[in-house]
Parts: C-alpha cells; structure tokens; sequence
C-alpha cells in the first residue's frame, strides 16, 4: 500500500467514524414540540343493554328499560283539608 492509499483510507475511516457520532449525538440535540392530546372520551354502552333497548324479539313488546321518572312533588299553594273528628 503506497502513501496515498494510507491517507486515503485514514481520511475514509475518519469521515466513517464522523458521520457515526453524528448519527448518536445529533439527535440528542434535537427538541420537538410536544403534540397536544386531542383525543376524545368515548362513553362505552355495553352491548347486552342496546340490544334489550331496541327489541325484545316480540313484536309490540315495550322495552324491558325502566326510564327515571321524576317524582311529584306535592304543590304548596295547594291547602290540605284536615279531617274533622266527629
């Protein structure tokens, strides 16, 4: 191997081991921005209670799914006749 070669193949080995370091290090220094969480939450119905909502198999059957009623409440302008003991 002559003068040239070596100087050659020292440069090339140098350059190799550059781009090495490079290719470890640099990314150390690169920061991106965090991206924002943009996900929904989904609210999850379990499959057995849609399937009772929507039929039953009969046909004219209500559905088996109570729906809350609000109570009634007593109204208070309205005045309650005590019974008389006779």
């Amino acid at each position: 191997m002559n003068r040239l070669e070596k100087k050659c193949l020292i440069a090339t080995a140098g350059f190799h081991l550059l781009l090495l370091v490079i290719l470890f290090v640099g990314p150390a220094f690169f920061s991106s921005k965090p991206k924002p969480d943009d996900s929904q939450v989904l609210d999850v119905i379990p499959a057995n209670l849609v399937d009772a909502a929507v039929s039953s198999g009969v046909r004219g059957a209500t559905s088996q799914l109570r729906l809350h009623r609000p109570r009634r409440r007593p109204n208070p302008r309205r005045k309650r006749l005590k019974k008389s003991s006779r």
